[in-house]
């Protein structure tokens, strides 16, 4: 009997060991492994995708043929070492998945995705992590535009930049962004004709027990500020409803050139409510919130948002208290290629997306609603992985 059990625990040692293995060797990160008797349960961390979800789907692929006595796996895809949601399948429907026995609709509807990941991530408390993403630097490069549409005499007036950014962790929920801005064309003055900063923000996220998540940045953000930024939110109905606040307080800076710099010392508070609430049939996010923004407007807004795998159109409108009323259109798109090379000590990719947004009225005294960017915003830490979106991509495929 000793030797029985001595038998299986070299197994699962072994498997522990093939799945830590393959899942390095294709650049997956932050791995921790548990196997017992009934289930392999996998932690992984994704920089080789751009699609999240696509990353899920291809540790399937890779840890499903490695698995022969073991009934169902776990997998727990996190983010900066943040589990962020979980997926149980039976072994069985992923093979039968893979060899096409079954669809994407039945699969999908044989999953258990829960967004709750609290009892399945104290299992792995303490086990021992692979392949760590920590003390890495991706470089990556993105392209910037503005536009403003004017009278037949000058329709457009553009600006178009490049913005190399570097981006790295030290320990768990920490992250560093450093931009700096090259511009290519601009008819928007001279100030946007010099090489000069972006965002240069420090930002620690952390997720307790229940669906709550806490995000604190500190730095130089977009729209010419810089300061401190504070978001909490809360996620309820497996994700389909998330609702929170964000405070900060922040004052003018702005760069002409790299060793020009203008700032205050001034600052001030601005803050807000939201409420969001998903649509899981159409991947429609609904979003309300109300607020005092960096204009010192008192403003309610209005989003509706649909994704497209991994394009997202939104629609937005805004009513200021005092009267005055504005909207826009934000569209997101992917860019080239969907798969980096493996993360190492300095990697050099492009950006995952390009983001554009447009303003109905752009007019100073318009200008409401107004919110700086910290490249770290909560809205998007869970990187696509909503149990809906997941279940609704494997329907399709």
């Amino acid at each position: 009997m000793l030797i029985f059990n001595v038998s299986i625990h070299s197994q699962d040692l072994d498997l522990k060991s093939s799945i830590v293995r393959v899942l390095t060797n294709n650049g997956f990160e932050n791995l921790t492994v548990r196997i017992d008797t009934e289930s392999a349960i996998v932690a992984y961390e994704n920089r080789v995708y751009r699609f999240d979800v696509e990353a899920l789907k291809a540790v399937l692929q890779l840890v499903i043929p490695l698995i022969i006595h073991q009934k169902e796996i776990v997998l727990v895809a996190e983010n900066r070492q943040i589990p962020i949601v979980s997926v149980e399948a039976l072994v069985s429907d992923c093979k039968d998945y893979f060899n096409s026995k079954i669809s994407g609709s039945e699969f999908a509807g044989r999953l258990k995705i829960d967004s709750d990941v609290d009892e399945v991530w104290s299992k792995l408390s303490g086990d021992e992590r692979g392949n760590s993403s920590l003390y890495r630097f991706d470089v990556t490069v993105k392209p910037q535009m503005y536009f403003e549409f004017g009278p037949y005499s000058k329709p457009v007036t553009s600006q178009i930049n490049a913005v190399p950014e570097v981006q790295t962790s030290w320990f768990k929920g920490m992250r560093f962004n450093g931009e700096v801005i090259v511009p290519l064309v601009n008819e928007f003055g001279t100030r946007g004709d010099a090489v000069r900063p972006g965002v240069i923000a420090l930002n620690q996220v952390y997720r307790f027990p229940g669906n709550y998540f806490i995000s604190a940045s500190a730095g130089i953000f977009t729209r010419d500020r810089y300061g401190l930024d504070l978001e909490g939110e809360k996620h309820s109905w497996n994700s389909s409803l998330c609702y929170g606040l964000n405070i900060g307080i922040s004052s003018m800076l702005f760069f002409s050139g790299m060793k020009s710099i203008f700032y205050s010392d001034v600052f001030s508070l601005t803050g807000s409510v939201h409420c969001d609430y998903r649509i899981p049939e159409y991947d429609l996010t609904l979003g309300l919130m109300a607020g005092k923004f960096i204009r010192d407007d008192k403003s309610l807004r209005l989003d509706v948002k649909r994704e497209f795998r991994e394009i997202e159109i939104g629609f937005f409108a805004i009513h200021a208290f005092h009267g005055i009323t504005n909207g826009g259109i934000n569209i997101t798109i992917p860019l080239f290629p969907s798969k980096y090379w493996k993360p190492g000590f300095v990697r050099v990719r492009p950006h995952e997306d390009f983001a554009m947004s447009y303003l109905a009225k752009t007019n100073p005294d318009q200008l409401i609603g107004l919110r700086y960017n910290t490249l770290n915003r909560l809205e998007y830490f869970d990187k696509k992985l909503n149990p809906d979106f997941i279940k609704n991509y494997f329907s399709k495929n």
